[in-house]
């Protein structure tokens, strides 16, 4: 992740706007969260529900539940295990970097009103994509489809919380996924690379749940922090159980918009 480009931008923006008495929105934004090339690895969470349901299983043949737990944590461990052969289909990932910008030196009629209303940009998954499957290639789906996904984040001004940022999004038509080679594998996990067709609609429209103190910790600069974690939604059947799934998030150029109270 990087610094973002837009702060000049906004300078002459806003010192128009004071001149005019009000502020207009700012437009033509590009990776207003500097998430701009901020790789992810997601998980499916299946085999994590399998290990757990399997552990309360061996609890309750030890004799530390009851008759009626033993019942409903079997059928909760075969349903695991429908779940596992069908593959997994919601993937997590966890998401963290920082970036450093000057700020902006505003005009003294545009800091005494500016109060921003909204922060909002637009992401974007890269086409090039990596899976590792734990099988080997033979495991390797030829293709797989991402239907969906959201964005939960913090964002930090100085190691200090200043707003949360997020959003979601279903991707009408689905974002395929195509094998195009795998490595030498051997025994266990084996990356292979992957083509996304991304349609221009497969936008993440995120923005800020406090848009005024974000804005004001850009104005005065110094180093942001954002963490947080992706959900990806797959279509049905998924990906095998076990695999690795790494994604790079694309700020959609020009996609940023600041507005005003």
């Amino acid at each position: 992740m990087h610094r973002s480009s837009y702060l000049l931008v906004t300078v002459l923006a806003l010192a128009l706007g004071a001149c005019a008495g009000l502020l207009p929105d700012i437009e033509g934004l590009s990776d207003v969260y500097g998430l701009d090339g901020a790789v992810i690895v997601l998980r499916g969470s299946d085999a994590e529900d399998a290990d757990r349901f399997g552990e309360a299983d061996r609890t309750s043949e030890a004799g530390r539940t009851s008759e009626a737990d033993r019942t409903s944590e079997a059928d909760r461990t075969s349903e695991a295990g429908r779940t596992s052969e069908a593959g997994a289909t919601t993937l997590i990932g966890g998401l963290a970097g920082s970036f450093s910008t000057e700020g902006i030196d505003l005009p003294p009629a545009a800091s005494r009103v500016a109060r921003a209303g909204s922060v909002r940009d637009a992401l974007t998954i890269d086409p090039n994509v990596t899976v590792r499957v734990p099988g080997g290639e033979a495991d390797a789906p030829a293709s797989f489809a991402i239907g969906g996904a959201s964005l939960e984040l913090a964002f930090r001004h100085e190691a200090d919380v200043v707003s949360e940022v997020g959003g979601s999004a279903s991707f009408v038509p689905a974002i395929v996924v195509t094998k195009l080679a795998c490595g030498d594998g051997g025994e266990g996990p084996v990356a292979c690379t992957y083509d996304a067709a991304v349609p221009d609609e497969a936008r993440i429209v995120i923005t800020a749940s406090r848009a005024a103190a974000l804005f004001d910790a850009l104005v005065a600069g110094g180093t942001f922090g954002v963490e947080g974690a992706l959900q990806a939604t797959l279509e049905v059947p998924g990906v095998p159980t076990g695999t690795e799934v790494e994604l790079t998030l694309r700020a959609v150029p020009q996609a940023g918009v600041i507005s005003f109270r």
